[in-house]
Order: C-alpha cells, then sequence, then structure tokens
C-alpha cells in the first residue's frame, strides 16, 4: 500500500526535500551527518550534494547540523571511525 505526505504534517517528514537544486531529502542529509559525522554545511554539500545549486537551502542544512551534530545529541564526541566517506557506509 502506497503512503503519501500529508500537507499538514510537511515541516515534520523525513522524507521532506530539503535541496531542490539536487534532489537530496532530510532523512539523507540526516543519515549522512549521523553516519559520516559531518559538521559543516560544506562537508554535506561534498558528501550529498544538497547545496551544490543555488545554495538557498544552506540554512536549512545548518539547521539540520546544528540539530543532529553529537553536542546536541548529548554525545560530545563522535564516534570512533565517524569520518568515511558516503560511498563507504552505502
Amino acid at each position: 500500500m502506497a503512503t503519501f505526505c500529508s500537507h499538514t504534517e510537511c515541516d515534520t517528514c523525513p522524507a521532506q526535500v530539503i535541496c531542490y537544486c539536487m534532489h537530496v531529502t532530510e532523512d539523507k542529509i540526516v543519515d549522512a551527518l549521523q553516519t559520516l559525522g559531518l559538521r559543516t554545511v560544506r562537508e554535506v554539500r561534498h558528501q550529498t550534494r544538497a547545496g551544490d545549486g543555488c545554495t538557498a537551502c544552506h540554512r536549512r542544512i545548518q539547521g539540520l547540523i546544528d540539530e543532529n551534530s553529537y553536542d546536541a545529541m548529548g554525545c560530545g564526541t563522535e564516534p570512533q571511525g565517524a569520518r568515511r566517506t558516503l560511498a563507504a557506509v552505502h
């Protein structure tokens, strides 16, 4: 059975597109942040291509970085081996 996004809950949908130029979703960015320990918009751009187009999404990417950083999650440090490339993870 197919599921569809509800327009009333678009802001919390993990499949929400963050970068329209490169068609990168929030869940892809968050996965890269948590798996690879990315800390900057530049690192996110390099690993996911999000933000490589018009750059209008950089503020939203930074918000995801802030929400998903190791300090924000209460960990304080990145996990060992977190600095892998996205290609190595997938």
